[in-house]
């Protein structure tokens, strides 16, 4: 996480060239007259809390008070953060308790701005090359140490903010303010899918076996373990044996209380992504698979979940279990692991499609 901790500036000429325009809401006459004009903000370089009558136009607020938080430099555009403080005399104010701007600058002609209100945090993806920079807003939790992503925003070619479908198609780092020297339990989401429920029952299977291993207390502490593989195999007996099963009554039951449980909630966008980046369909079918453990035991993350499954045959049809194993697994560590895992993933999914091309 170190290189994607932001670089504070220490010290802020006096004459800062500036324009921009908002973009998190509709924008004034006011603003747009500052669009790719140059702008000095009039500050003094030693308060690190001073007022601006440029920023008050600029803001279109009366008597301001302002301070710099920091910025960070990329290669083709930088940014700037900038809070509003509303206690002059609380110079330690947390960044979050006050409402921000992100300003987007090329070289120093500021291209755009995005607001953030108080209570709400933000993460910033870098990653220009493939056009895919982001910028995740929404709200972090120190306590269960997971970031609900609200809303999405991308920084385009030409240097602009724009809105961004409400999805996660990055890693999303963790939010500046927490940046801390162990965040290996740090998890992101998008917290309303977890309340969303699709007419696919394959998805919804996998949302209602992910909240049964929960209720059963299968967690990163006890997942590489005997007594998790029989808890598994229980949970997964239970569920596709029920009289009931797949039935309007049997998925209200499997997801009862399922939107309110917080571990639930966290864990469910990762637990899909695992899921379906462990399913191996698209380069190998089912059917073509010489045993259960192929090609999985190729992949070195995965060795300390097959080694509790040494007693099954190779052409044992419990192979799901495993499987689900794996993917709790894969779940359940920290981001860097499991960014590891896929790229593991990935590569052994590059060497099938070439040994097919070859054949």
């Amino acid at each position: 996480m170190k290189n994607q901790k932001k670089t504070i500036f220490t010290s802020l000429k006096s004459s800062v060239l500036l324009l921009f325009l908002i973009t998190f809401i509709s924008c004034s006459s006011q603003d747009k007259k500052y669009i790719d004009s140059e702008t000095i903000i009039d500050k003094s370089q030693n308060n690190s809390l001073y007022p601006s009558k440029v920023l008050d136009g600029l803001f279109e607020i009366k008597n301001g008070t302002y301070k710099d938080i920091g910025g960070t430099n990329y290669e083709k555009y930088s940014l700037l953060e900038i809070g509003i403080v509303n206690n002059k005399k609380n110079k330690s104010i947390l960044s979050k308790n006050m409402r921000r701007y992100l300003l987007l600058f090329d070289r120093n002609i500021l291209k755009d701005t995005l607001k953030i209100d108080e209570g709400f945090d933000y993460s910033i993806y870098h990653d220009n090359k493939n056009d895919k920079d982001r910028i995740y807003v929404g709200k972090y939790s120190s306590q269960t140490e997971y970031f609900q992503v609200l809303q999405v925003y991308k920084i385009s070619q030409n240097i602009k903010i724009e809105k961004y479908n409400l999805s996660i198609d990055t890693f999303c780092p963790i939010p500046n303010d927490y940046i801390s020297d162990d965040d290996s339990n740090y998890k992101f989401g998008i917290a309303k899918q977890a309340a969303k429920i699709e007419a696919n029952d394959y998805l919804l299977f996998q949302k209602e076996l992910l909240y049964q291993f929960i209720l059963n207390d299968i967690n990163e502490r006890n997942i590489l373990s005997v007594n998790a593989r029989s808890k598994i195999e229980t949970v997964v007996h239970n569920y596709y044996n029920a009289k009931d099963f797949n039935t309007k009554e049997f998925h209200q039951r499997m997801l009862k209380g399922a939107t309110t449980n917080k571990k639930y909630v966290e864990l469910l966008p990762i637990w899909l992504n695992s899921i379906q980046t462990l399913d191996l369909d698209d380069v190998i079918p089912h059917d073509d698979v010489p045993n259960w453990r192929y090609p999985y035991d190729e992949i070195n993350s995965f060795k300390p979940v097959l080694l509790f499954y040494t007693d099954l045959a190779d052409t044992d049809k419990t192979y799901s279990i495993p499987f689900y194993h794996m993917a709790l697994y894969t779940s359940l560590v920290s981001w860097k692991k499991r960014k590891s895992f896929f790229e593991e993933i990935k590569q052994v999914k590059i060497k099938i499609k070439s040994e097919v091309i070859q054949d």
